[in-house]
C-alpha cells in the first residue's frame, strides 16, 4: 500500500496511541507541495495561531493544489487526513513562499503542529515550474544555492514559535534543504531537533561528514532513497541510507505515492538494494559531471534553459520539448565557436557514457547467464 493506504489503515489511531514514524514524516513532507500559504498563517504574521487541517477553508481547489506533481493524489490525501482521527487536528502555520525568476529561486516552507505537542518543519521539493528545475541544476556547479540559505534562515526565524522538540524534513530538493538547514543551524537549535528526514533528496558538493557538527547530528539524520533511485544518489550522500521499495520506474520511483508501506506495521517496505538500472544511471551521471568544470556546467545550464525558455512547467516541456530540441541549433549559433564545441561535447559525452555503461551491463548479464547455464549442465550430467 502507499501513503494514502497508510492513512486509511492507521488514521483511527492518535499519535499517543501510535507514535510518530517515518511514514508520517513522508506524508508531512508531501503536504508541503500544497499551497497552504493561501489558507494558513504565514511568516508575515508569525504570531497568528496555526489552523487545523479539519478547519481549513480550501476555497479555490485549483489554486490550492496548483504546482504539485501529484495534485490528484494530494487531493485524496488531504481529504483522508481531514477525516482521520490521527491527522485532522494537526495545525499548519508559519508558511513562507518565495518564487523569483530574477533570482532563480523557488522556495517553500511551513510548520505542522502535532496534537501531541511536537512540530514538523517541512521544506518543499521542486514543483512543476521550469524555475524550480533551473534551480536544481545550479546545485551541480554552486557550493550553495539561495534556497539552502533560506532554509537555514527559516529555521532561525521560526525557532521561537516552535515547541522545544521538533522534526525537520522534506522530499527531493526539500530533503536536501532539510539536511542542509540542520547541519548549518546553531548548536542550540540542533539539540532541539528530534530527527531530520531527507526523502530521496540529493546530497551536497561538500560531504556531510565534513561538517564539524556531523558526529553530534549523525544519530538524528535519516536519509531514504528508492531501489530505482537516481536523484537521491546524486552528489555526496550520507554513509547510511535506507532503501525503500517503490513500484515507480526510473523517475517515477521518486514519487512518494509509489513508495511502498508495510501492511503489518507502520514502516516502509525495505528493498534488498538498488537496482542495476539505478546503479547504471547514477554512475553515468556521476562520470559525466566529473568531466566538466563548474564553468562548463554553468554554460550547459544556460544553453539548455535557453532552449526550453518558452516552457513554463514540466508538462509543457513534456508535450513540446521535442519541438524545442529541433530548434536548438538556432540557439547554439548564439554562442562563440569555442562554446559551441564545449556544449556539443558535453551532450555527446552523456550519450557515450550511457551507451558504454549499458553495454557493460548487458555483457555482465550474459556472462552471469553463461555461468548459470554451465552449472545447470553439470548438475544434469
Amino acid at each position: 500500500m502507499n501513503i494514502n493506504g497508510y492513512i486509511r489503515r492507521y488514521g483511527k489511531q492518535t499519535f499517543e496511541e501510535l507514535p510518530f514514524n517515518e511514514v508520517d514524516a513522508l506524508i508531512f513532507s508531501e503536504l508541503s507541495y500544497i499551497n497552504f500559504h493561501l489558507v494558513s498563517p504565514t511568516t508575515d504574521n508569525p504570531g497568528l495561531p496555526p489552523v487545523a487541517l479539519k478547519d481549513i477553508n480550501i476555497g479555490d481547489p485549483f489554486a490550492f493544489y496548483r504546482g504539485s506533481v501529484d495534485a490528484v493524489f494530494n487531493i485524496n490525501m488531504v481529504l483522508l487526513m481531514r477525516r482521520s482521527k490521527r491527522f485532522r487536528d494537526c495545525k499548519v502555520g508559519l508558511c513562507l513562499n518565495v518564487f523569483s525568476k530574477e533570482n532563480i529561486n523557488q522556495f517553500f516552507a511551513m510548520t505542522i503542529f502535532l496534537p501531541n505537542g511536537a512540530a514538523f518543519v517541512a521544506f518543499r521539493g521542486t514543483d512543476t515550474s521550469m524555475l524550480g528545475w533551473q534551480e536544481d541544476f545550479i546545485l551541480s556547479f554552486q557550493e550553495k544555492i539561495l534556497a539552502q540559505q533560506q532554509a537555514v534562515a527559516y529555521l532561525a526565524f521560526v525557532q521561537e514559535y516552535l515547541p522545544e522538540r521538533f522534526y525537520v524534513g522534506g522530499h527531493s530538493k526539500g530533503g536536501n534543504l532539510a539536511m542542509y538547514s540542520a547541519l548549518n543551524s546553531e548548536e542550540s537549535l540542533q539539540k532541539r531537533m528530534i530527527r531530520v528526514y531527507s526523502f530521496d533528496g540529493p546530497g551536497f558538493r561538500k560531504k556531510g561528514t565534513e561538517y564539524s557538527c556531523y558526529p553530534r547530528m549523525h544519530p538524528k539524520l535519516a536519509k531514504y532513497i528508492t531501489k530505482n533511485d537516481i536523484i537521491g544518489m546524486m552528489f555526496n550522500v550520507l554513509p547510511e541510507t535506507k532503501i525503500v521499495d517503490s513500484t515507480g520506474l526510473l523517475f517515477g520511483g521518486h514519487d512518494p505515492f509509489y513508495w511502498q508501506v508495510r501492511k503489518d506495521m507502520p514502516a516502509f517496505v525495505a528493498a534488498d538494494g538498488r537496482s542495476e538500472s539505478s546503479k547504471t544511471n547514477v554512475k553515468v551521471m556521476a562520470d559525466w559531471l566529473a568531466t566538466m568544470s563548474d564553468d562548463d556546467k554553468k554554460l550547459l545550464w544556460k544553453f539548455l534553459f535557453q532552449v526550453f525558455s518558452r516552457r513554463n512547467n514540466v508538462y509543457e516541456l513534456t508535450m513540446f520539448g521535442l519541438m524545442d530540441v529541433i530548434f536548438s541549433p538556432t540557439v547554439l549559433r548564439q554562442y562563440t565557436p569555442e562554446e559551441q564545441e564545449k556544449i556539443k561535447g558535453m551532450i555527446t559525452r552523456l550519450r557515450d557514457f550511457y551507451f558504454s555503461e549499458t553495454s557493460k551491463r548487458r555483457k555482465k548479464n550474459r556472462e552471469i547467464k553463461k555461468i548459470m547455464d554451465e552449472q545447470e549442465d553439470r548438475m544434469d550430467q
